[in-house]
């Protein structure tokens, strides 16, 4: 038999790690004469982070820290460049979570919630390692459901 997946209550900490697929995106730079589009093709990447949290019966409260990041790939704008550079994102949420005890299921915990924070975006781009296209950070709220 299997032990539980869903932790008995009381606090815990967990780890996670995966990949991530950002794919090409459309950029749009805003120039005094008008705008210029750009398509960023981005290489897979990779997650990883953390949880700390408290368990009381089948509720989970518990805060979360990701961090994501995806290397560029090249840029295509009327040419094709070979780009060099990162997208990143680090997130930090308050999640709160319901699990459903599932008799004779010891392999999986159903449970649904959601969460609530903040999301740390940072973009840098560079052609032939010495021309630097962007690098900007911005802050902003995150959420799952």
């Amino acid at each position: 038999m299997l032990p539980p997946l869903t932790p008995p209550d009381g606090l815990y900490a967990g780890g996670m790690g995966g990949w991530t697929h950002l794919g090409t995106v459309d950029a749009v730079t805003h120039f005094e004469d008008g705008t210029g589009t750009d398509r960023d093709h981005h290489d897979e990447g990779f997650d990883v982070g953390g949880r700390v949290g408290l368990k009381q019966g089948p509720w989970r409260f518990e805060g979360e820290f990701n961090y994501r990041r995806n290397g560029l790939d090249s840029i295509t704008a009327g040419t094709d460049p070979k780009a060099s550079g990162s997208t990143q994102a680090f997130t930090f949420l308050g999640n709160a979570i319901y699990d459903f005890e599932m008799p004779g299921w010891s392999w999986a915990t159903p449970h649904v919630g959601g969460g609530i924070g903040v999301a740390h975006l940072a973009a840098k781009q560079r052609i032939a390692g010495a021309t630097i296209l962007n690098s900007s950070t911005a802050r902003t709220i995150s959420w799952r459901a």
